[in-house]
């Protein structure tokens, strides 16, 4: 009240001496806050590979065979990774128009989520591996398609490319490695 108060004596004040204040009338819209997108490309990509990364983190918990259930410490580090990404979708952090130990912070946030989740993917899927049936295979991997639709394409392990066909949606499919003979002439 005393704050309003002082200003309105102020301008009273201001325009008796004749020094009009500047008015606005309209609405009050910053026309630097509009759209989807940002300044801070490498932002927008690392939260989009931290939704992806913790959705299928996440999926393969879901999938592991029963009693192969989260630890309570993989559940707490999912819990921060999470609060880590939402924390840096606030309206100033995504659309980059923040200041620069802000964009420090949320690089040190996305890097903590990325080392975080490492560990618990590769654990989660490997006991999504553990009944696999690979009888009568050399070399074999398991092909995980975390999307929502059967999936066909090339995969990547050790340097080496693989045409895998038929993976189903939300699942897994255990192929065997093409066994490559070594020459030793």
């Amino acid at each position: 009240d005393d704050f309003c108060r002082e200003l309105h004596d102020a301008r009273r004040e201001s325009v008796q001496r004749g020094h009009a204040w500047p008015a606005w009338d309209g609405e009050l819209y910053l026309e630097y806050h509009r759209g989807t997108l940002t300044t801070l490309g490498w932002l927008k990509r690392a939260n989009r590979v931290a939704e992806l990364a913790l959705r299928r983190v996440e999926y393969l918990i879901a999938a592991s065979p029963a009693g192969n259930a989260l630890s309570v410490a993989h559940a707490d580090a999912l819990d921060v990774a999470w609060k880590k990404l939402l924390l840096n979708q606030f309206h100033d952090i995504l659309p980059g128009s923040s200041i620069k130990v802000v964009y420090d912070d949320a690089h040190a946030d996305h890097s903590a989520i990325t080392a975080a989740l490492g560990p618990i993917e590769r654990e989660a899927r490997n006991k999504c591996c553990r009944g696999a049936d690979t009888k009568g295979m050399r070399q074999p991997m398991a092909v995980f398609n975390t999307t929502s639709w059967p999936a066909t394409g090339v995969v990547q392990i050790d340097n080496e490319l693989h045409f895998v066909e038929d993976v189903p949606a939300l699942g897994m499919r255990v192929v065997d490695r093409p066994v490559r003979d070594i020459d030793t002439s």
